[in-house]
């Protein structure tokens, strides 16, 4: 039997669209449906999956201030290569924010260079990209560049995103910072990237509740970075280190989880005055010569590192190179390590308790 059509059935998917329109409009909210170009301040809305061609290469470009893009549950797929973002901005606008979506392909998935200003980067999947996931960058040259001291550096929301590179080390950061300060890390999850997250020249932001794993060198390398919060973050199988400080001074690293790596834990490379706290760092393994749980290396000074567990590691729970001094370890718990418990190359460091339970000591 032939099926009859009813005239309201052809009209039923335009009215959505009016409906829509005017509902988006009502609110205020300006509809997107393929690659642009943002020149007006406002409210966004995404109302359709979109791609970007490799002739067309960008997804969105915003060129104003003050603008928020939600994208509703779509998704943008990047068809060109390098130097094509899925959403990016003109250096110098500022207080931008992005949320509810999916970016795939490209250089770049969230690309944002600003010289102060605010940008809020929430509940996004990104996946496949060549260079980083999101990319937060307060300088005015990009990354590489020197920042403007810190009164004038961008800050960042960055909460319950998805980074996923798709190959290990094929994308240079899941979540790359550069020149942020006062800034929140939260609740991300990042793999197969060279660094998880990367904290190049920042300050005084909390890195919390994120999971970085799988990555090519650490699961979060904070370098040249001062007075943050790195709190309650899982980061394992990396294939390098699990947390990595390189000539960062002044931060809180506690109640993290870097177990499972092919090199070491934590590492605290040419660092001074950082407070390693509660920390778990086991099994991680000697695979790239290391295997330690938490390694103190290259003239590090005035740590203090209290009640870390570092269990199971092929190397030492706790080491402290020849060039190390002055830091100080109590009550901290290391057992079934290859190499022993504690090594103090220099017997530089303050030992100023044993270790509680049937742990051995900080004496070895």
């Amino acid at each position: 039997m032939k099926r009859r059509f009813h005239h309201w059935e052809v009209l039923i998917v335009p009215w959505c669209l009016v409906l829509g329109a005017a509902v988006w409009a009502a609110e205020g909210r300006i509809p997107i449906s393929g690659p642009t170009t943002i020149n007006q301040s406002g409210m966004y809305i995404v109302t359709k999956d979109i791609t970007a061609d490799a002739s067309t290469c960008d997804g969105i470009v915003v060129d104003t201030n003050n603008v928020t893009i939600d994208f509703d549950g779509h998704s943008l797929t990047l068809l060109g290569g390098a130097g094509c973002d899925g959403v990016s901005n003109t250096p110098g606008t500022t207080d931008i924010s992005v949320m509810n979506g999916q970016i795939s392909g490209g250089d770049n998935g969230i690309f944002f260079q600003t010289v102060g200003g605010d940008f809020s980067v929430e509940n996004m999947t990104i996946i496949g990209v060549t260079g980083a996931g999101i990319t937060i960058d307060g300088s005015s040259g990009g990354p590489g560049t020197p920042c403007q001291g810190t009164q004038n550096n961008a800050r960042a929301k960055v909460v319950e995103n998805t980074v996923k590179a798709g190959i290990t080390g094929s994308a240079f950061a899941g979540i790359y910072l550069h020149c942020v300060e006062g800034s929140r890390i939260e609740r991300n999850q990042v793999r197969e990237s060279y660094n998880g997250i990367w904290m190049d020249e920042v300050w005084d932001t909390k890195v919390t509740e994120n999971v970085a794993t799988q990555n090519a060198f650490a699961g979060i390398e904070i370098d040249t970075s001062f007075r943050n919060i790195v709190m309650h973050n899982v980061t394992t199988s990396n294939t390098y280190d699990g947390i990595y400080l390189y000539y960062s001074d002044n931060n809180t690293v506690m109640y993290n989880n870097a177990s499972g790596n092919d090199a070491n834990g934590i590492v605290v490379e040419t660092s001074n005055f950082n407070n390693l706290t509660y920390n778990t760092a086991s099994d991680n393994k000697s695979s790239n010569g290391e295997g330690t749980g938490i390694l103190l290396i290259n003239g590090s000074a005035g740590n203090t590192l209290d009640w870390n567990q570092c269990a199971s590691n092929d190397g030492y729970g706790i080491h402290f190179d020849s060039s190390t001094f002055d830091n100080v370890y109590s009550f901290n718990r290391a057992k079934g390590c290859l190499s022993g418990p504690f090594q103090d190359d220099t017997c530089g460091q303050t030992c100023q308790n044993d270790a509680m339970d049937s742990w051995p000591s900080n004496r070895g």
